[in-house]
């Protein structure tokens, strides 16, 4: 059986996604079983991390992406954005906050476009807080004038907020991923480059 399209990430015609021909079913499985071996193993009891976004073409089952290192906020205040990044950076050696979310809850990734299994390069980094379900949600809300996600005010640094933004950090784990997983919590990814499989294609990771 065969994808109905795999898309590539980079410089197509007119500025779209590469497009791919269409590989079959075992040669997704070569490329996952090749690149993934770190994610696989999490995923050996058939539990998985997805991450929800909107895609141009129609419905691709399987997209390659590379991370990007200056990624920008979408909904959170880019002043707290790039404090958090410091704060994280300090601890853990990486700017989390521009990390690849994802989360074990397919009904929250879905909430941010076609929810895809999440399967990053061997490699990766992770950090997760058990406290917090969605960031921007869970503690940057307190501290942001409006409440309309898309109107960036900047958030008053007062000590208050320092302190609670030291206390996520703190809270910060960035070990036992698998124990993650049922908490259904944000969980911030570095990787090199990842793959995303459409969640009704999953069968293909348990043939591995």
């Amino acid at each position: 059986m065969r994808l109905k399209s795999y898309i590539i990430e980079g410089p197509g015609r007119h500025g779209h996604p590469k497009r791919s021909k269409h590989p079959a079913q075992d040669e997704i499985a070569e490329i996952l079983k090749r690149d993934c071996k770190q994610i696989l193993k999490f995923y050996n009891m058939g539990q998985f991390l997805y991450r929800g976004i909107r895609v141009n073409a129609s419905d691709p089952d399987f997209i390659e992406k590379k991370y990007h290192e200056d990624r920008k906020p979408k909904d959170t205040p880019k002043s707290i954005h790039d404090y958090m990044n410091k704060l994280y950076k300090k601890k853990f050696g990486w700017p989390v906050r521009n990390g690849i979310s994802v989360t074990s809850s397919f009904t929250q990734a879905s909430m941010y476009g076609n929810a895809y299994v999440f399967l990053p390069v061997d490699g990766f980094k992770f950090v997760y807080n058990l406290e917090i379900y969605d960031f921007t949600n869970d503690f940057v809300g307190d501290y942001v004038e409006s409440p309309d996600p898309s109107v960036f005010y900047a958030p008053n640094l007062h000590s208050d907020f320092r302190d609670a933004a030291q206390d996520v950090v703190d809270d910060s784990k960035d070990s036992n991923l698998k124990g993650a997983f049922g908490y259904q919590r944000e969980i911030m990814f570095w990787c090199k480059k990842y793959y995303l499989l459409s969640h009704v294609m999953d069968d293909i990771i348990k043939t591995i």
